[in-house]
């Protein structure tokens, strides 16, 4: 959207864009500013001229930027100007920046804590997989299959192997679950230390410094 500045006297007095809708025109009349001309007549005769734009300067923690106008004939030139925030903006700042890493850490603890409890629900799906029931038939499919071997059946090394596999699987299942508890353990503890944080600043009134 281009910019124009009205001026008078050879100073910018107003920065605006052109009117784009119709509506009532400083002369009190009803104009229909989709009209091309129309727009071109109001710039014309409200002294308005292009304004030359140049790119905003990125602002730092202590420091903004505002536009100043220079005016040389008929070309209206924008530049920035370094200013000073106010020691409220860069408290209001500080408290955004604090807030918003605070959020990301509590998502990041949140999602820790769901992946543990995914893994839980999963190994122990494969610990009842390996265990099996009371019911199963004679095998080597599962530990109570093996359990439920009689005389009648034939222990070969091929189902041996299979046993210990079982086993080794088992126990596999076992330290994924204590990985996963411990996993689930530090993110409740993170969190909870997260809220204490964010309780802390609201009795206080001011936001907490992230770490």
């Amino acid at each position: 959207m281009t910019l124009y500045a009205q001026v008078t006297n050879g100073t910018a007095t107003a920065i605006a864009p052109a009117p784009t809708q119709p509506g009532y025109g400083p002369d009190g009349h009803w104009h229909d500013y989709t009209d091309p001309a129309e727009v071109a007549a109001y710039l014309a005769d409200g002294g308005w001229l292009p304004v030359v734009e140049t790119p905003r300067p990125a602002d730092t923690t202590t420091h903004t930027h505002r536009a100043v106008y220079a005016v040389t004939g008929n070309t209206v030139t924008q530049a920035w100007e370094t200013v000073p925030k106010s020691a409220e903006a860069i408290a209001a700042e500080t408290d955004t920046a604090n807030e918003a890493t605070l959020k990301a850490q509590v998502a990041e603890q949140v999602g820790a804590l769901t992946v543990a409890l995914d893994t839980i629900k999963a190994t122990r799906g494969a610990k009842k997989g390996i265990i099996g029931s009371g019911t199963d038939p004679a095998g080597t499919t599962t530990l109570q299959a093996w359990r439920n071997q009689t005389a009648a059946n034939v222990v070969t090394a091929a189902s041996v192997k299979a046993l210990a596999k079982l086993v080794i699987d088992s126990i596999q299942a076992d330290r994924d679950t204590d990985k996963a508890l411990i996993g689930a353990q530090r993110a409740v503890i993170r969190l909870s230390r997260l809220t204490a944080r964010v309780l802390d600043s609201a009795d206080s009134g001011t936001p907490d410094a992230t770490t």
